[in-house]
């Protein structure tokens, strides 16, 4: 009796710390999940903003972040001017910045830093053209990918606009995957790459090439749909072997997303 009693406790044992392995916290909370703006508030918006920037070529899309429109393509064109110097284009795109931060996602627009600035001439209307970059958003510490904000400057008005930050991300308190348990997730995942045919190939993540995975930290990687944007927090993960980086959500040990390293 006493040696079936024991088995059973062995049992139940290894049976809790199975179901405890498959139990993943759940959050409510995540992924910060941002929905369209109703469509009466967007067009109020939209004009709002194009009132506000007379030349702009850009829009808002339906969560009310600037972005590329059709619809502005017959909007003045800025007159021909003296070309600005590189530090008032800068200057210009920081004010712009500040003047419509609500429309680009900004909490604190002075936390924008721009990357880049290049002048070009040539333009099809004889125009000239000053691109000013940012770089992508960090909430706290980690990088938002794909957040950067990009301003054309004609002559010397704003005349385009593209890119937003997101406010409010969400990074739960405690991850059901570290970098390790994530890493293990990829064991026999297969990617695929493409010859110059088109034709894809398989190829498996084995031990040996997890063995020389570099992970790259944490990264917020946004997901676009028809009806929201999800921002998941995700592990970086380059498996040099197979060429290929994969993003894997610290909550779910799902593949969020993956890009090859190398151009088929």
């Amino acid at each position: 009796m006493k040696k079936i009693i024991f088995l059973s406790f062995v049992f139940c044992a290894f049976l809790f710390s199975c179901q405890k392995e498959d139990n993943l916290l759940s959050d409510s909370k995540y992924p910060t999940t941002i929905k369209p703006i109703d469509t009466v508030i967007l067009k109020q918006k939209q004009q709002e903003f194009q009132e506000q920037n007379k030349y702009i070529a850009s829009s808002l899309n339906e969560f009310g972040f600037c972005a590329s429109s059709e619809a502005t393509v017959n909007n003045p064109l800025p007159p021909f001017t003296t070309p600005l110097t590189e530090s008032e284009a800068i200057g210009k795109a920081k004010m712009f910045i500040v003047n419509n931060k609500n429309y680009l996602g900004l909490d604190e627009p002075d936390k924008v830093v721009i990357t880049k600035a290049w002048f070009s001439t040539g333009y099809y209307n004889g125009g000239t053209i000053w691109r000013i970059d940012s770089h992508d958003q960090k909430y706290d510490t980690i990088q938002v990918l794909y957040s950067n904000i990009s301003i054309l400057i004609m002559n010397s008005e704003i005349h385009y606009c593209t890119g937003n930050w997101y406010p409010n991300i969400y990074i739960p308190k405690h991850f059901n995957f570290d970098q390790e348990k994530a890493k293990s997730t990829l064991r026999n995942k297969t990617v695929w790459h493409s010859d110059i045919s088109g034709q894809s190939h398989p190829t498996k993540i084995t031990d040996q090439a997890l063995a020389s995975c570099q992970i790259n930290g944490l990264k917020v990687y946004p997901v676009k749909s028809d009806d929201k944007i999800q921002l998941f927090v995700t592990w970086k993960i380059h498996v040099p072997d197979v060429f290929y980086i994969l993003y894997i959500d610290v909550m779910t040990g799902e593949i969020i997303a993956s890009e090859p390293t190398i151009i088929s």
